[in-house]
């Protein structure tokens, strides 16, 4: 298999592409876990994620949720997935908002398993 700069990373279409990148992307994540751990840094990281790891199909679940429920409000800009957006994109780029949109989603879901974490409450699916 060759590869070449016109196949998309599409993860709709799982391209081998799009695996290839997200294989190597978590790889790579996985190594800065282990080297915070074998240098005894980083514990609030690791807290942090086995947070999120506690109740991890609930909350990818209510992450799709709670993102489509978005395009089911609607407001004067269109959705309210789009009106939240375009608020973000009048106060940095384009990108930067895109980022800082799914950023936010994740501190929202974070708080949760929080929360969750705090009063011991495990969903299993």
């Amino acid at each position: 298999l060759a590869y070449s700069l016109p196949e998309p990373i599409n993860k709709s279409l799982w391209t081998s592409t799009y695996v290839l990148l997200t294989g190597g992307l978590a790889l790579a994540f996985l190594a800065c876990l282990l080297i915070l751990e074998r240098a005894k840094i980083g514990a609030w990281v690791m807290q942090s994620l086995s947070i999120l790891g506690q109740n991890p199909l609930f909350i990818y679940a209510l992450a799709w949720l709670w993102v489509r429920s978005y395009s089911l409000v609607p407001t004067s800009d269109g959705t309210l997935y789009e009106s939240l957006f375009l608020w973000l994109a009048l106060m940095m780029p384009a990108k930067l908002a895109s980022l800082m949109f799914a950023l936010l989603h994740l501190a929202i879901l974070w708080l949760l398993a929080w929360w969750l974490h705090r009063r011991r409450i495990y969903i299993k699916l």
